[in-house]
């Protein structure tokens, strides 16, 4: 190794060695190096070859080749490949730390709601989260991206713009990409919905191979569902009123059945329903409801419906009278 590779590698270890931290004593050794001129000049070159390595890719690899070949013409074949293999393995070195830079966790934490929501849940970047009852999520940010595994459950999301660390939320078969903006994400019964309050939201779908489709970009006031195998469920424009409406402790049924409408009310009370026959699961009901007040939705559909309901050690059975 001649003297020039030698003061290329002690200078690829300062980059390196700063990255990670220097203490007092490592930083009067780096300034004293750094006074040698042609130490300067490496240390200059190699530190932006570090950040040319953000891109670095095949056209990449062809431009240098080629550039080195046009300024080193005179140099016999030997010399030039051993030249170019050194540059080659510095650059996948050096594009190797920056990945590995990009994937050392900065921030995580997990989130868990059980019998109460959790709300203004407020992250390092200024972003904000809500969750409802019986949710779980966890975040954790990187330097390039800020992601979010979220379990189960629902949750509204207001993201913090930051062009450079995009906010992902992932889960089991969808995942969800944003820069900064406001949406609520439901996650229950194996089907995603995410509704829009503001801002542009894309949605994809991960298949169990773990490959990934672009599905849609979703605007202010549109909401869209779809399930675990990546068929779409709905696509319809969003009531911005009714969106996470289960801060205020309401749901909102438009034509659901008294089987989907009952199974809303679970999350909220520890009863479980049954119905006397699929028919009268079937039964379709509207309106708005607390999810304090089971009771009260209770006595309306027993009206809307002549039902009969029994309770019976914390099981309720839905019949006709």
């Amino acid at each position: 190794m001649d003297l020039l590779e030698e003061i290329d590698k002690k200078a690829i270890a300062w980059i390196i060695k700063e990255k990670e931290g220097l203490n007092k004593k490592e930083k009067n050794d780096l300034e004293v190096w750094l006074k040698n001129k042609t130490h300067k000049k490496s240390y200059d070159e190699n530190k932006k070859l570090l950040f040319d390595c953000k891109s670095l890719d095949d056209k990449f690899i062809d431009e240098l080749c080629s550039e080195f070949n046009e300024k080193h013409e005179k140099i016999n074949i030997f010399q030039k490949s051993k030249y170019l293999v050194a540059s080659i393995v510095a650059l996948v070195f050096l594009s190797f730390f920056f990945l590995q830079e990009n994937n050392r966790v900065l921030f995580s934490k997990e989130f868990i709601s059980k019998n109460e929501k959790i709300l203004n849940i407020a992250l390092e970047d200024n972003s904000l989260i809500d969750l409802d009852v019986k949710s779980k999520l966890k975040v954790e940010y990187y330097k390039d991206k800020r992601v979010v595994e979220f379990q189960e459950g629902k949750a509204l999301f207001f993201v913090s713009k930051d062009k450079t660390r995009p906010f992902i939320i992932k889960m089991r078969n969808a995942e969800i990409e944003v820069l900064g903006t406001k949406f609520e994400v439901i996650n229950l019964d194996e089907k995603v919905t995410v509704k829009v309050l503001s801002g542009v939201v894309k949605v994809s779908h991960i298949s169990d191979l773990k490959k990934k489709k672009d599905l849609i970009q979703l605007k202010k006031e549109e909401s869209f569902s779809l399930d675990n195998k990546g068929n779409i469920l709905d696509f319809s424009r969003a009531d911005l009123t009714q969106i996470a409406s289960w801060k205020n402790d309401f749901i909102y049924l438009e034509n659901n059945s008294l089987k989907d409408a009952t199974s809303f009310f679970q999350r909220y009370v520890n009863k479980k329903v049954e119905f006397d026959s699929y028919e009268i699961s079937q039964l379709k009901i509207s309106g708005k409801f607390s999810t304090k007040h089971f009771d009260d939705f209770l006595d309306s559909i027993k009206l809307l419906y002549s039902l009969k309901i029994e309770e019976k050690e914390e099981v309720l059975k839905i019949s006709k009278k």
